[in-house]
């Protein structure tokens, strides 16, 4: 992962990008338990040679996995290696009084599943994958390709995860490439938003515009929090989880 790529674009051509987030943690937790991360983490307006973002989601049975999550939304924009983002979470939590227990559940390692884009100017795109959180390349509102998951029952296998144990999880993931044409957009989401996203696609639903068309945060709570509820004793098809959706729309 964090391919170095900066020499591979065209430096004298600028592409448009506007890009937002929104997020909400699961239902019951305070927003200080959020474990999903973004980067990066302000709404961005700009013309740009080159565009990074990424989309992490910390796994709750591990310790730390919130900062975890952080380090490596952060580290993929700026291409920091993983061994000083595995550093920089020892130097962060250093210190910190823990149970006997949370201290030999933090010797595991933190975990976290990663989706990461990188936009060119030259009207090529890169993603890169480890676990769950997926990308959505649209055009003319519809969706042209999902990656890595295809359909919402890839989600029901357990993903391989980045961790910060060095005798765990992986550090090499999936990659996709393609091409990017003016008005374009990409969304980038953690898992549980991203099989009720693939759901309400094999329903045929407007699912895309619906996204798009999303004019604040406030907005997007609203549409988590109903689609969060069971109907007719039916589980609820947006599990109760952080939930996570990036915008990028891209023009010439």
């Amino acid at each position: 992962m964090y391919i170095d790529r900066r020499l591979l674009h065209v430096q004298d051509e600028l592409v448009r990008i506007e890009c937002r987030t929104f997020w909400l943690q699961k239902l019951g937790n305070s927003k200080d338990e959020f474990e999903d991360a973004f980067a990066p983490e302000a709404d961005q307006s700009q013309e740009v040679d080159l565009f990074r973002c990424a989309v992490t989601d910390g796994a709750t049975e591990s310790s730390f996995a919130g900062i975890w999550a952080n380090l490596l939304a952060k580290g993929f924009v700026d291409q920091v290696s993983l061994g000083i983002l595995k550093e920089k979470l020892k130097s962060d939590v250093s210190g910190k009084e823990l149970s006997w227990f949370a201290e030999e559940k933090a010797k595991s390692g933190a975990f976290a599943a990663l989706v990461g884009l990188e936009i060119r100017s030259n009207n090529e795109w890169v993603a890169e994958a480890v676990g769950d959180c997926c990308l959505f390349h649209l055009r003319s509102n519809e969706v042209i390709k999902t990656f890595p998951m295809q359909k919402a029952e890839d989600f029901d296998r357990r993903p391989y995860l980045i961790s910060s144990n060095e005798s765990k999880g992986i550090e090499t993931g999936n990659e996709l490439s393609g091409t990017w044409q003016s008005g374009d957009a990409f969304l980038l989401a953690s898992d549980g938003l991203a099989r009720w996203m693939m759901l309400k696609l094999s329903e045929g639903e407007p699912i895309p515009e619906k996204l798009l068309g999303l004019k604040n945060r406030d907005e997007f709570i609203s549409m988590v929090q109903e689609e969060r509820k069971q109907v007719d004793d039916q589980p609820a098809l947006l599990r109760n989880d952080d939930t996570t959706l990036m915008v990028v729309e891209v023009t010439g």
